[in-house]
């Protein structure tokens, strides 16, 4: 997103399309604009190494709607951990009767809490507790996701599209009376200079812009009969008559062949019914940006319409006439809007306390991660009674770190404070359970513990009274341990 340069030591906070930082998203349904599909049907405009650059938009809703948060306890409470992504801050830290609870759920691994706020009917400021083993996280009834919504346009906004980042209200309906608009981005030329001109049938309005400040673009409409074919010639287009655009308006371009290799042109086109781009080139004079080819690749999807007869261009001081290849692409508005949109990326504030809050959360989340209970025990099983212990006594040992607690069936003694991470509990559960005190495993031979590489060497050198005369190196590659 931002530019991976840094002079000043500070980063650029300003978003650029050439910028080579990327973090991964979960696209909706797994669909997302893409060169394959013309950067979602013209969403978007194709930028550097066939990635889509488009207008997003933050959309917040509730995650669950009053009836939900009323009715009876659902049958997973899970099902709030998994859905809800928003942190809050603890409700009690409000003055009192701010925030106060109105529901309390409870099952065998959760308890959920829903707190509404005393003086606000939005669903969006109610918070919910979700308590696991004893953890207490708060989180906001809130779900923000960004999206990139096709048939937007000046008309249907009734102002300028909003920018970058602009919040829209999620039941923005889609309107097929309204123009639909189209960004087409064209292929990259590369060839020294371009002959070339743009045209569309069908359209309320169409524009083109290129990355050449020399190159703009003219709209002529009607375009029929002869036609300027340039700026910066009195050139004249005739024999539209036999192509699709016949009657439909013309982007003149500024210069007839000062279009330099590696120039990028993007046309705008707003319809409300079916319109037709076309671009046309020289059809032998070699002049075309290699477009005779590029148009066919995958993403652009040009059909090859050929060479309409009698359709080019005269020049006038040498007499000569000269025939256009044309390549055409129908734009289709979609029947329904179609949204594209991910779950909005964490926001990470730039202050101390805020770095500080977040790194305890990391550390919160490592620390209450479903496999940090299985991890330990395994640990501890391995150091302190065997190499290669079972599933089950694995996990009655994960058991008695989660709930704090543990008892076997040959005390009555609870150890434990009944917290997570109680590590009496665990001991006792690492030392005590029947698979480490049983004497029938202690007779099988694939039982026990297994000294370490280093170790069966070490206390083989003591044996033998071993006197050092040389450092030990290349541990790893002769014992395949080291020391640290």
């Amino acid at each position: 997103v931002h530019s991976p340069e840094c002079t000043t030591g500070m980063v650029d906070n300003t978003y650029r399309d050439d910028a080579r930082n990327y973090f991964r998203v979960d696209w909706s349904g797994g669909h997302f604009p893409s060169s394959s599909n013309n950067c979602g049907n013209g969403t978007c405009y194709l930028g550097l190494d066939d990635t889509c650059i488009c207008q997003t938009f933050e959309v917040t809703t509730p995650v669950f709607d009053l009836e939900f948060l009323t009715s009876s306890q659902p049958s997973d409470l899970g099902t709030f951990p998994l859905n809800l992504h928003i942190g809050s801050v603890d409700p009690n830290i409000y003055d009192k009767e701010t925030y106060n609870v109105t529901t309390t759920w409870v099952d065998s691994k959760y308890m959920i809490q829903v707190w509404q706020h005393s003086k606000s009917i939005a669903l969006e400021d109610t918070i919910i507790g979700v308590t696991e083993n004893g953890n207490a996280k708060y989180f906001k009834n809130k779900k923000s996701v960004v999206q990139i919504l096709q048939n937007l346009t000046t008309e249907s906004l009734g102002s300028a599209l909003p920018p970058t980042g602009a919040s829209l209200h999620a039941n923005q309906t889609y309107n097929p009376s309204i123009p639909h608009r189209f960004t087409v981005p064209l292929p990259r030329t590369y060839t020294s200079a371009l002959i070339h001109g743009i045209c569309v049938a069908g359209a309320s309005f169409v524009s083109a812009s290129s990355s050449l400040s020399d190159l703009t673009y003219t709209v002529v409409d009607p375009f029929e009969g002869p036609t300027k074919a340039w700026g910066d010639r009195t050139f004249d287009i005739t024999g539209q008559e036999g192509t699709p655009c016949n009657g439909g308006i013309y982007l003149q371009p500024s210069v007839m062949r000062k279009v330099a290799s590696g120039t990028d042109i993007i046309v705008t086109v707003e319809s409300v019914g079916i319109a037709e781009l076309c671009v046309f080139v020289p059809s032998t004079i070699g002049l075309d940006g290699q477009w005779d080819y590029t148009f066919l690749y995958p993403g652009y999807s040009f059909e090859d319409y050929g060479t309409p007869d009698g359709f080019g261009w005269t020049n006038h001081f040498h007499n000569k006439s000269f025939q256009f290849r044309m390549f055409c692409k129908k734009l289709t508005p979609p029947s329904e809007r179609v949204v594209y949109e991910f779950r909005n990326p964490p926001k990470f504030n730039e202050n101390r306390q805020s770095a500080l809050h977040e790194t305890e959360l990391v550390l919160d989340s490592y620390f209450y991660h479903p496999n940090t209970s299985i991890r330990i025990a395994s640990l501890l099983i391995q150091r302190l009674v065997a190499s290669n212990p079972s599933h089950k006594y694995v996990e009655r040992v994960a058991s008695a770190f989660r709930t704090g607690q543990y008892s076997n069936d040959n005390t009555n003694h609870i150890f434990g404070v009944g917290k997570y991470g109680d590590l009496s509990s665990t001991i006792a559960a690492v030392l005590l359970d029947g698979d480490a005190r049983s004497t029938v495993l202690e007779s099988d031979p694939s039982h026990g513990s297994i000294r370490e590489p280093l170790l069966k060497v070490m206390h083989f050198m003591r044996a033998m009274e071993y006197v050092p005369k040389y450092d030990l190196v290349e541990l790893r590659s002769t014992w395949g341990q080291t020391p640290y």
